[in-house]
């Protein structure tokens, strides 16, 4: 099966596929690969990805289910960035280190490819200082966020199977918190009688 990779990430990405292939994918760029078909109905192209020479960081893996009986199938990359998905052209930074970016409409990207498939790839930035919060909310944001989860096949992003899983951690995590502080004020409550 071939593959048409399409970044619209707005940065560059070296992608291992396979058993032991590579590729560098560049920003706007269009990188054409081979992978085996599966006798199955459906065939899985799972990789993993890293940023090459940019000041914002990406690393994570590829994980998309495609028909086997497709023989080319376009897969664009964009970027989940700021809590939401963008399909953006290369990333410039400007004196005051803001990132400047021209953003494109998938609509756009429809009539530029025949039937593109959309995969969201996180991206960090290097001068991102955010406090505790803000790093939870931005993890928070990539495990539950519906846009991250497009034509993703992750468990957390299944509305049947998902949404038991993250309310069976919630309640795992009430019990964990209630335990301690059980633990703490007992451990309180005995010492006072000891003295």
């Amino acid at each position: 099966m071939e593959i048409n990779l399409i970044n619209y990430t707005g940065i560059p990405l070296k992608i291992f596929y396979g058993e032991s292939s590579e590729t560098i994918l560049g920003c706007n760029k269009i990188q054409k690969i081979e992978i085996k078909v599966s006798k199955s109905k459906l065939t899985r192209f799972w990789g993993k990805y890293i940023s090459v020479e940019t000041p914002i960081k990406a690393k994570g893996t590829i994980n998309i289910t495609l028909d086997s009986k497709t023989l080319e199938q376009n897969i664009v990359f964009g970027a989940f960035l700021d809590g939401k998905p963008k399909y953006i052209t290369c990333i410039e930074i400007n004196d005051s280190g803001k990132y400047l970016y021209t953003e494109l409409s998938t609509d756009k990207l429809n009539t530029l490819y025949n039937n593109p498939m959309y995969y969201n790839l996180s991206l960090y930035k290097n001068t991102d200082n955010k406090n505790i919060f803000g790093r939870i909310k931005d993890s928070l944001d990539l495990a539950f966020s519906e846009h991250y989860c497009k034509n993703r096949d992750a468990p957390m992003c299944d509305k049947v199977v998902g949404m038991p899983i993250m309310l069976l951690l919630a309640i795992v995590l009430l019990i964990l918190f209630g335990f301690i502080i059980f633990c703490f004020i007992d451990k309180l409550y005995i010492n006072k009688f000891i003295k």
